[in-house]
């Protein structure tokens, strides 16, 4: 489920000793509480990290999950 609303990939994010937030749909880092940016492809994994789900994957979920309850109760 890739995120549509997230800007230019970064090289390495902001603070790299604190534990950042991967989104578990399309791998974009949490580098503050609004901004979710995707890491490119090969770069040096950050060095603590936790599950995460950004803002663009959430919304996509949560309206799939939707359909999935009413298909059942249907």
């Amino acid at each position: 489920m890739p995120c549509s609303s997230i800007p230019t990939p970064i090289s390495t994010p902001p603070n790299r000793d604190r534990v950042h937030a991967i989104c578990m749909y399309c791998q974009a880092a949490r580098v503050n509480k609004t901004t979710w940016l995707p890491l490119q492809e090969g770069e040096k994994p950050l060095p603590r990290v936790s599950h995460g789900v950004c803002p663009s994957c959430y919304d996509q979920a949560v309206k799939q999950l939707v359909l999935e309850i009413r298909g059942l109760s249907a």
